[in-house]
């Protein structure tokens, strides 16, 4: 085939649905997926359907027999080491930094700016949903997920700097504007907690005064925001 693996791997990302989101998620994180496998593939019927793109990646390496077989024609695969995994996950950095590099963000910042978190809230949440599965579960996940939202628009991004008594997880400045947004972010076990982890996050930003530095800017806003796998709920610090 003429079509590289990485190609490949990019195609399908951007053709996902849930299930084959749910799927992709899987195989990162170590786990096998079922698929049947398509042996006679042609450059017609390529892409005709999101089997024939798992079919290709078994081919081309990309994947490899976990070893188990079922009766309705199946297999069972899954990556066949690190260095494929760390492909995967760089092809799903890219298509996401891509994605948001064309998207319109004027209703995020018009959010921040405006101190709106209930369309923050939204906002946030809907680019969740456009991500794959994959780190939603981790922590360390939703600061680099918010860095890169709010980066390539001509703000200032800056993470876990110094500020006031302590480091916030993102800062956003608006030079030209005057204006500074300060956030801190945390992660809530169960979708109930949410509101807690966003208070939580509130205290923090008054108690460690994150941004008192920032003096050169008319007007400053603090949100402490809590996620939740693909959800968010923001928290004005003013509030």
């Amino acid at each position: 085939m003429a079509s590289s693996g990485n190609d490949v791997i990019r195609r399908l990302i951007e053709t996902a649905g849930a299930e084959v989101s749910d799927e992709y998620s899987s195989l990162i994180n170590g786990g096998t997926i079922h698929k049947r496998i398509v042996e006679t593939l042609t450059y017609s019927n390529l892409y005709d359907t999101d089997e024939n793109i798992w079919s290709l990646l078994l081919m081309t390496g990309y994947l490899t027999l976990a070893g188990k077989y079922y009766p309705n024609g199946e297999t069972e695969l899954k990556l066949p080491n690190n260095e494929v995994r760390t492909i995967f996950t760089t092809s799903v950095d890219e298509w996401f930094r891509d994605t948001v590099r064309k998207s319109d963000r004027k209703r995020l910042f018009e959010a921040i700016w405006a101190g709106d978190t209930l369309t923050l809230t939204e906002e946030l949440s809907g680019y969740l949903r456009q991500t794959i599965s994959i780190y939603d579960t981790q922590e360390y996940f939703y600061p680099a997920f918010l860095a890169g939202l709010l980066s390539g628009t001509g703000y200032v991004v800056r993470s876990n700097r110094e500020s006031g008594n302590g480091r916030p997880d993102i800062i956003l400045l608006d030079k030209k504007g005057g204006r500074a947004a300060v956030f801190e972010l945390k992660f809530s076990d169960t979708l109930d907690g949410m509101e807690a982890a966003a208070n939580k996050a509130v205290s923090q930003l008054k108690d460690k005064e994150y941004g008192s530095d920032l003096v050169d800017y008319d007007r400053i806003l603090c949100f402490g925001i809590s996620f939740f796998r693909k959800r968010a709920f923001a928290k004005s610090a003013l509030a």
